[in-house]
């Protein structure tokens, strides 16, 4: 049905809009109040989605997000977890579910979504081979999907198709990552990805597994030489610098939401591994110099 709504360029809507508001007011509508008017329902929907509903979590915590087409959290997150191999991570909503995205196409939605997932499946692949995928192998595979994507005839085929390249490109990514891996090392490095926003004891990870801590360490140490605390705070780290980049989130809310267990213990850890401060890093990566 999507196909039979008309779809005009948004200077043309304005036009459409002022004419309708004379006719039933007899008063003439700028174009001033139509973007001010747009730009308030904007904002005021953006407060009111909670990041629950875009990481899949139980947490009703809310942000906000940046005044740009769709949301950096949803796609930097998307491609965090491609660079990782990060299995664990809740499906990824297209690009199209819940965001506002550029007109790629006018008049042909078919076209708009293949435009849009073709140009999601390259920040997707540049992510899997900074992950560690060989990039003749990733760049075939890409090929590949693109390919498919334009025999696509519906919507609905481009857009579940978009889910296949996502899944294929993370599962790709972790069996190269973990290929040299114990499957005791794989089972702790997934067990840290899915329980990234809670308390990670290695105590509880001894438990789960049947044996003792000291085993436990000496072996992802041999694996991936680094200790399991390292890389539990690694990986928090490396979220919370995606939370800063892209969202007003309070420093405290990050470090609640990442279950530090003080904000100060939070800033200090933050400082060891990114190498300054939560604050000093939202205004590196805002700064006119980054953004160019």
């Amino acid at each position: 049905m999507l196909k039979d709504i008309p779809v005009v360029p948004y200077m043309q809507f304005q036009q459409y809009a002022a004419m309708v508001y004379y006719g039933l007011y007899n008063r003439n509508l700028d174009s001033a109040t139509i973007i001010s008017t747009h730009q308030a329902t904007k904002e005021s929907l953006a407060e009111n989605i909670t990041l629950s509903e875009l990481m899949n979590t139980s947490n009703n915590q809310k942000y906000h997000i940046p005044k740009s087409h769709g949301s950096q959290l949803a796609e930097k997150t998307m491609l965090e977890n491609v660079r990782c191999g990060n299995v664990t991570a809740p499906p990824y909503s297209d690009m199209n579910d819940g965001t506002v995205v550029g007109t790629l196409s006018n008049h042909d939605p078919l076209r708009q979504a293949k435009n849009l997932i073709i140009t999601q499946t390259t920040l997707i692949t540049r992510a899997a081979v900074d992950g560690g995928m060989p990039s003749e192998a990733a760049y075939s595979l890409s090929d590949f999907y693109i390919q498919q994507v334009e025999l696509c005839n519906t919507e609905n085929e481009v857009y579940t198709l978009s889910g296949k390249i996502y899944h294929t490109f993370v599962k790709q990514v972790h069996e190269i990552r973990t290929q040299n891996y114990s499957p005791i090392v794989r089972f702790i490095c997934t067990y840290v990805e899915k329980h990234i926003f809670e308390v990670i004891s290695l105590n509880t990870i001894a438990l789960e597994l049947g044996y003792n801590t000291y085993y436990l360490t000496t072996l992802f140490k041999k694996d991936t030489g680094k200790n399991i605390k390292n890389y539990i705070l690694e990986q928090k780290i490396a979220l919370a610098k995606i939370f800063l980049d892209t969202t007003s989130m309070e420093v405290q809310e990050i470090s609640e939401r990442l279950a530090f267990h003080s904000v100060s213990y939070f800033c200090t850890q933050f400082k060891k591994y990114a190498g300054e401060t939560p604050l000093s890093y939202r205004k590196t990566v805002h700064s006119p110099s980054k953004t160019l």
